[in-house]
C-alpha cells in the first residue's frame, strides 16, 4: 500500500507542476495580446487556453510515448480544442504559445525518464505549433479567395476542397525533386528556388482546377484564362499586398521571397494550362507528372522571364509554413554562391584526406572528424534526422547556417 501511495503522490506532484507551468506561461503570453480583445478579459483568455492545454498534458499516455511523439501529440491535442474555442479571436495568430508548449513538453519528457536536449524539444514543439497555425491560415486564405470569386456556396466549397487536396501532393513532389541533400548542405541558388516555385504553382493549379473543373465551368461566373490569372494573383497575396502571407509554401520562398503580383509566369502557366486542357475535353483528375515542367521553363525563357524576381525585385513575405515568421526578411543569395561552395568543398576534401573519421557519422568515408568527436543529430522540420560528428556538422553549418541539430545524449 505504501508503494502505491508513493506513486500516487508522485503523479499528483507531476500534475501540479505541469498545471503551474501552463498557468504561469500562458498568463505571460496573454499579457502581450490581451489588449487586442475588447470582449474577453485577461483572465477569461487565460482560462480558455489553459483548459485545453491542461486536458492534453494531463493524459498519462503521453509520458509512455517516445519523446518526439509526445511533444508532437501534446501540441496537436491542445490545438484541436483551443483552435475551435479561440480560432476566430483577433489575437489567435499573434499570441506566442511556444514557450508554454516547450516548458510543458520538458516536464513530460522528464517524467518519462527519457533523455533529450531542451533545444530538440523546442524545435519539435515550434515546428508542430507553427505547422498547425499555417494550415489554419492557409485554409482561411484559400476559402476567402474562393469566396471572392464565386457567389455560390457549392462552387466555393468545391474549389476550396479541390485546391486544398491538391496542395500537399504538389508540394511533396517538389520537395522530393532530388535537391534535398544539396539544399541541406549548401542551400539552393535563386534559379533553382524559382523553378521549384514555378513547378509547385503548375502542379497545384493543374490538379486543383482539374478536381473542380465541371463545377467551375458550369457556375454562373464560369472559368476563363483572365479569371484564373486573377485567382492565382489572389492566392499569392490573399490578404492584400501589405500583408506578407501567401498561399505559396513558405519553405519554397525562404530565400527568394514572395513573387510579385505582376509575375510574368502567372500568365505563362495559365495560358499553357488552358492550351493543355483545351487539347482534350476536360482536365484529367490524375496529377500530371514531371514531363510537363520543361515546356513551361522553356517558354518562360522565350518570353524573357528567366528570372522574374530579378526583374521585379524580391517581395518579402511568408507562405504556408511560415506564419510565425512573417516579419523575417530573406537574405539575398549571392550570384557567386556556387563558386564559394566549390571552394569550401575543395578545402574540406584536403582536410578529409588525413582524417580517421567517426565510426557513427553518416558521412562515413567522407567524414572529416575523429572517433572522439561528439555526435550531432540533424533536426529537419522538427523531426530527428541523421547523425553526424561535430566536425562534419560544423562544416555543413558554415555552408548553410540555417541547419538545426542537437548534441546526442545531453540531458534536458
Amino acid at each position: 500500500h505504501s508503494g502505491s501511495g508513493s506513486t500516487k503522490r508522485r503523479v499528483e506532484m507531476h500534475h501540479d507542476r505541469v498545471h503551474n507551468v501552463i498557468y504561469n506561461t500562458v498568463g505571460e503570453a496573454v499579457s502581450h495580446i490581451a489588449h487586442l480583445d475588447t470582449e474577453w478579459s485577461d483572465a477569461e483568455i487565460s482560462k480558455r487556453i489553459v483548459r485545453h492545454i491542461w486536458k492534453a498534458a494531463s493524459d498519462s499516455e503521453l509520458v509512455e510515448r517516445p519523446w518526439e511523439e509526445a511533444c508532437q501529440e501534446l501540441v496537436t491535442r491542445s490545438m484541436h480544442g483551443y483552435s475551435a474555442a479561440c480560432g476566430e479571436r483577433s489575437w489567435f495568430y499573434d499570441i506566442d504559445l511556444i514557450p508554454t508548449f516547450t516548458a510543458v513538453a520538458i516536464e513530460l519528457v522528464h517524467a518519462s525518464g527519457q533523455v533529450c536536449n531542451p533545444e530538440g524539444i523546442q524545435e519539435i514543439v515550434q515546428v508542430e505549433y507553427e505547422a498547425i497555425l499555417d494550415r489554419m491560415l492557409l485554409d482561411k486564405a484559400i476559402w476567402e479567395v474562393a469566396s471572392s470569386f464565386f457567389a455560390d456556396e457549392k462552387v466555393r466549397s468545391k474549389l476550396f476542397q479541390a485546391l486544398s487536396k491538391a496542395y500537399w501532393p504538389a508540394l511533396d513532389e517538389v520537395l522530393t525533386d532530388g535537391n534535398i541533400s544539396r539544399e541541406i548542405m549548401y542551400g539552393l541558388d535563386p534559379q533553382t528556388d524559382q523553378r521549384r516555385i514555378e513547378t509547385f504553382v503548375r502542379r497545384w493549379l493543374d490538379d486543383g482546377i482539374s478536381r473542380a473543373w465541371s463545377v467551375l465551368e458550369n457556375s454562373d461566373e464560369g472559368l476563363s484564362e483572365d479569371m484564373l490569372i486573377e485567382l492565382l494573383k489572389a492566392l499569392i497575396s490573399p490578404f492584400g499586398p501589405e500583408d506578407p502571407f501567401s498561399c505559396l509554401p513558405g519553405t519554397l520562398m525562404e530565400r527568394l521571397g514572395r513573387p510579385p503580383t505582376d509575375w510574368a509566369f502567372i500568365r505563362i502557366v495559365v495560358r499553357d494550362l488552358f492550351r493543355q486542357w483545351n487539347g482534350g475535353t476536360a482536365p484529367s483528375k490524375k496529377r500530371r507528372k514531371k514531363n510537363g515542367g520543361v515546356g513551361i521553363a522553356a517558354e518562360a525563357e522565350e518570353d524573357g522571364n528567366d528570372d522574374a524576381w530579378a526583374t521585379a525585385g524580391a517581395v518579402g513575405g511568408s507562405g504556408a509554413g511560415g506564419a510565425k515568421k512573417r516579419k523575417a526578411q530573406a537574405e539575398p543569395v549571392k550570384e557567386d554562391e556556387e563558386e564559394a561552395v566549390d571552394d569550401v568543398a575543395e578545402e574540406d576534401q584536403a582536410e578529409e584526406d588525413g582524417g580517421a573519421g567517426h565510426p557513427e557519422c553518416t558521412s562515413q568515408d567522407d567524414c572529416i572528424g575523429a572517433p572522439e568527436e561528439r555526435l550531432v543529430r540533424h533536426m529537419h522540420n522538427g523531426k530527428a534526422g541523421d547523425v553526424y560528428c561535430e566536425a562534419c556538422w560544423e562544416s555543413f553549418r558554415q555552408r548553410n547556417p540555417s541547419l538545426k541539430g542537437v548534441i546526442e545524449g545531453e540531458e534536458p
